[in-house]
């Protein structure tokens, strides 16, 4: 939670709750001068190229995430495409008259595809 009521935990509780919420606090990016978050007392100039500065990172950061996401969904879809593919050439493959002659010859593979491939009994 965002707030803790210290008379209701104490002093293990705020020692817990800090380090419950350090991770998720933001961090300056590498490489960049730290902000200092507290511009409070600064010029309104001052304020506003900071907060610019801040939602800047923050859009970026927000951009990021979104293209990684939407890469990995990609990918488990191409993913899922090919497992389907292979199940398919399984099936068929055993459905033709016997196994295929690599799969005969390789008992791990037998075992495999008997693992993987789903049983067409109910």
């Amino acid at each position: 939670m965002p707030w803790i009521d210290l008379s209701e935990v104490g002093a293990v509780g705020l020692r817990a709750w800090i380090h419950g919420i350090l991770p998720v606090l933001p961090r300056p990016t590498p490489g960049g001068n730290p902000l200092d978050r507290d511009v409070s007392h600064g010029s309104m100039e001052e304020r506003l190229t900071a907060l610019a500065q801040s939602l800047s990172e923050c859009a970026s950061d927000r951009a990021r995430a979104h293209f990684q996401a939407s890469e990995y969904f990609r990918e488990n879809r191409a993913l899922a495409r090919r497992l389907l593919a292979l199940e398919a050439a399984l099936r068929t493959s055993a459905g033709a008259g016997g196994d295929d002659p690599l799969v005969r010859d390789d008992p791990e593979a037998r075992k495999a595809a008997r693992r993987y491939l789903p049983s067409d009994r109910p």
